[in-house]
């Protein structure tokens, strides 16, 4: 009977020996996962990056410009006389900030200097060298003109034309044009400006 009790005592020692064992080994897998888990959560995937092309920031110079110094004058159109290098920037809207111009504003050939900006901040600054065009609809004599001849049954029709190389205010036409002559000759091809009417 004693010999049973001691067995029974010795039996669980060895129980809660092995169960304080098992609970060390488990106490120590989880303090090892704890820091792997938190480098984890430091490692955040890096943002998201795409390539800027010289179309894409033609593009977005051509819209800044346009609406900042163009307005409504005409149609933009702007080349790069200068490749652009493609760069790598990350992921997220960005715009344009024109930091330098002409003080003529868009000339047919000028030095742009500009920054590029996403919700972070400036992403750079760079200048490049463009020519421009600025393109309206402008009546325009398909033959000679003669001074005092009657605007009504003159050879003129809507053409695109340069606003950068024009110099002086269009004519600007009522849709009746009986009582309007031409006040000056006009060449062939020659555009109507508002003197000569």
């Amino acid at each position: 009977m004693r010999t049973s009790n001691i067995e029974h005592r010795t039996l669980n020692a060895e129980r809660r020996t092995l169960s304080c064992c098992v609970l060390r080994v488990a106490c120590c897998v989880l303090l090892a996962a704890l820091p792997l888990r938190a480098a984890e959560s430091t490692n955040a995937p890096a943002p998201a990056e795409r390539v800027l092309e010289q179309a894409e920031l033609t593009t977005l110079l051509t819209q800044t410009l346009q609406q900042e110094y163009v307005k409504d004058r005409g149609e933009l159109e702007l080349k790069l006389t200068q490749p652009w290098k493609d760069k790598k920037i990350s992921d997220a809207p960005i715009t344009v900030k024109i930091t330098e111009m002409p003080t003529m504003g868009v000339v047919p050939s000028f030095i742009v200097r500009f920054e590029l900006r996403n919700a972070d901040g400036t992403i750079g600054t760079w200048q490049l060298p463009v020519q421009a065009h600025v393109w309206r609809e402008a009546w325009v004599a398909h033959s000679m003109l003669k001074r005092g001849d009657s605007l009504a049954d003159a050879d003129i029709t809507r053409e695109r034309r340069d606003m950068l190389l024009m110099h002086e205010p269009l004519a600007e036409l009522p849709d009746n044009r009986s009582t309007l002559e031409i006040a000056e000759p006009l060449g062939i091809n020659a555009p109507l400006l508002a003197r000569s009417v």
